[in-house]
Protein backbone atom coordinates (compact mmCIF):
# COMPACT_ATOMS: atom_id res chain seq x y z
CA UNK A 1 0.00 0.00 0.00
CA UNK A 2 1.09 3.59 -1.03
CA UNK A 3 -0.06 6.53 0.97
CA UNK A 4 -0.19 9.56 -1.25
CA UNK A 5 0.73 12.62 0.27
CA UNK A 6 -2.18 16.00 -0.57
CA UNK A 7 -1.57 17.51 -3.54
CA UNK A 8 -3.65 17.55 -6.60
CA UNK A 9 -3.22 14.46 -8.75
CA UNK A 10 -4.07 14.16 -11.63
CA UNK A 11 -4.32 11.00 -13.99
CA UNK A 12 -4.15 10.38 -17.68
CA UNK A 13 -5.28 7.28 -19.83
CA UNK A 14 -4.83 7.02 -22.96
CA UNK A 15 -4.42 4.52 -26.56
CA UNK A 16 -3.86 4.86 -29.55
CA UNK A 17 -7.20 2.87 -31.02
CA UNK A 18 -9.59 4.58 -29.35
CA UNK A 19 -12.65 2.62 -31.48
CA UNK A 20 -11.99 -0.67 -28.97
CA UNK A 21 -13.55 -0.54 -26.41
CA UNK A 22 -11.60 -0.26 -22.72
CA UNK A 23 -12.58 -1.24 -19.29
CA UNK A 24 -11.00 0.30 -16.21
CA UNK A 25 -11.19 0.36 -12.50
CA UNK A 26 -9.80 3.74 -10.13
CA UNK A 27 -10.99 2.92 -6.13
CA UNK A 28 -9.84 5.86 -3.94
CA UNK A 29 -10.15 5.64 -0.65
CA UNK A 30 -10.31 9.31 1.29
CA UNK A 31 -9.38 9.61 5.59
CA UNK A 32 -11.54 12.96 5.70
CA UNK A 33 -14.45 13.92 3.74
CA UNK A 34 -12.87 16.11 0.98
CA UNK A 35 -16.24 17.66 -0.73
CA UNK A 36 -14.87 20.46 -2.83
CA UNK A 37 -12.58 17.78 -4.59
CA UNK A 38 -15.75 15.41 -4.75
CA UNK A 39 -17.81 18.17 -6.51
CA UNK A 40 -14.82 18.99 -8.78
CA UNK A 41 -14.31 15.14 -9.66
CA UNK A 42 -18.06 15.21 -10.71
CA UNK A 43 -17.69 17.82 -12.51
CA UNK A 44 -14.67 16.80 -14.88
CA UNK A 45 -16.02 13.28 -15.10
CA UNK A 46 -19.16 15.23 -16.68
CA UNK A 47 -17.15 16.26 -19.40
CA UNK A 48 -15.33 12.80 -20.08
CA UNK A 49 -18.62 11.43 -20.72
CA UNK A 50 -19.13 14.59 -22.97
CA UNK A 51 -16.21 14.13 -25.01
CA UNK A 52 -16.91 10.41 -24.95
CA UNK A 53 -20.26 11.17 -26.77
CA UNK A 54 -18.78 13.08 -28.99
CA UNK A 55 -15.97 10.61 -29.94
CA UNK A 56 -18.42 8.12 -30.76
CA UNK A 57 -20.69 10.70 -32.76
CA UNK A 58 -17.20 11.24 -34.92
CA UNK A 59 -16.63 7.60 -35.16
CA UNK A 60 -19.77 6.59 -36.47
CA UNK A 61 -19.25 9.37 -39.26
CA UNK A 62 -15.53 8.09 -40.01
CA UNK A 63 -16.97 4.57 -40.37
CA UNK A 64 -19.69 5.80 -42.83
CA UNK A 65 -17.23 7.83 -44.65
CA UNK A 66 -14.71 4.78 -45.15
CA UNK A 67 -17.70 2.71 -46.10
CA UNK A 68 -18.25 5.01 -48.86
CA UNK A 69 -14.97 4.90 -50.61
Amino acid sequence: MTILQFAEKINHFSGDNFFKSASYTIEVVCAEPFSDQKEKLRSVETKIIAKRSELSKFESEYREVCSSL
